[in-house]
């Protein structure tokens, strides 16, 4: 039960809630990205299910809104206007820089896993000199350019919020770290950065 709200329940890996007096029983998360909701209404016979693959949308959100159309009741009042984007900063890195940082990482969740099945996910990523330029790869997504912040930390355009950084020992870059406002990911060099080892690391 959440202290907030009486009749919100939580149990089985499903949240019993409510839209005002319409009783509902799914789920929401979301994970580098991606969002989800499905929540069944047993007395309406309505379920919502919201799919989303944009960082900047809720599904849960979404879902609510769709529902409580379908059910005739008012909307939810409008959240609070979202935080400013960080002005990103293009610092120049040098060719010792880049060949320090590439390689291929395995990443897992160290931090904001909601369970225990968040310690079995794995993300791969590739960082890779691309003529004189510091790039990112997840496995299955396009490439997009680190880049350097004042602070010494690396940003992405599509993710201004979410800081790249790297653990150097021994003048290696050996750990990447990578952390949004859901879950922090970090992970050891695993390879080099050519795409033959960068695919084989992601089948594992």
């Amino acid at each position: 039960m959440t202290a907030s709200d009486p009749n919100q329940h939580y149990g089985m890996a499903f949240l019993l809630g409510h839209e005002d007096d319409h009783r509902d029983v799914g789920q929401n998360g979301s994970l580098l990205g991606y969002s989800g909701s499905m929540y069944h209404f047993p007395a309406d016979d309505l379920t919502v299910i919201v799919l989303t693959n944009t960082s900047d949308q809720n599904a849960k959100s979404i879902g609510s809104a769709l529902a409580r159309k379908v059910l005739a009741l008012p909307a939810n009042p409008t959240s609070p206007p979202r935080a400013r984007q960080p002005i990103l900063t293009d610092e120049p890195v040098s060719a010792d820089e880049r060949s320090k940082f590439t390689g291929t990482y395995v990443l897992k969740v160290v931090a904001g896993g909601y369970h225990d099945s968040f310690a079995q996910y794995r993300r791969t990523y590739r960082v890779f000199d691309e003529n004189g330029r510091l790039m990112i790869e997840a496995l299955g997504e396009t490439p997009e350019r680190l880049l350097k912040q004042n602070n010494g930390s690396f940003a992405i355009r599509s993710s201004p919020q979410a800081p790249v950084t790297f653990v150097i020992h021994d003048h290696n870059a050996l750990t990447l770290r990578l952390t949004n406002s859901e879950l922090t990911l970090a992970g050891e060099r695993a390879g080099p950065a050519d795409p033959q080892t960068f695919h084989r690391m992601g089948t594992y």
